[in-house]
């Protein structure tokens, strides 16, 4: 099983015995790693962001990531905030049941606060993982949580959901 969570899931739904489950945690690409400032810059991140100073969402756009829960808590981050507001950037490919959550991020986007990058290639996943404040990830079912552990790697702060195998995976090191 990837996780301790995957490994009681198993156990219980399918009543294979807990002995004959072993965890084996999946690996992170050692290319995720922090970076500095000027590395950042050098990178020349389109649309424009400035280093720590937004926040990052990574996902296939679906139901369980959440998204839609985190759009309507940070209109409000945006509404207290105003014009200081970090801005968002969300990478993730369309999945399942996202047309309502897409519509939403056109309007956030429109107003410049969100910047939907849809899919990014390896070498700009990593920098704007490392050059961001934090990673915003309140999925409400994981088995893993690849991208927690990719921003970890990463230098960058977690905030994540308190469920499914997040907290297992962070070990107490995210929000």
């Amino acid at each position: 099983a990837i996780s301790n969570f995957v490994k009681r899931e198993i156990n219980e739904k399918l009543g294979v015995p807990s002995e004959r489950i072993t965890t084996i945690y999946p690996g992170v690409d050692s290319n995720f790693s922090p970076i500095s400032q000027t590395e950042f810059n050098s990178a020349a991140i389109t649309p424009p962001v400035e280093y720590k100073n937004y926040f990052i969402f990574v996902s296939t756009i679906e139901p369980r990531k959440n998204l839609g829960r985190l759009l309507e808590a940070y209109k409000q981050y945006i509404e207290v905030e105003g014009s200081s507001a970090l801005p968002l950037v969300v990478i993730g490919l369309p999945g399942w049941n996202s047309a309502d959550i897409h519509k939403e991020l056109s309007l956030l986007a429109e107003t410049g606060h969100v910047i939907y990058l849809g899919y990014v290639d390896s070498v700009q996943l990593r920098t704007l993982l490392a050059g961001a404040r934090a990673l915003l990830f309140p999925s409400l079912y994981e088995g893993f949580g690849l991208p927690v552990i990719e921003a970890m790697k990463s230098g960058t702060a977690v905030l994540t959901s308190k469920n499914s195998a997040m907290s297992e995976v962070s070990r107490g090191a995210a929000l």
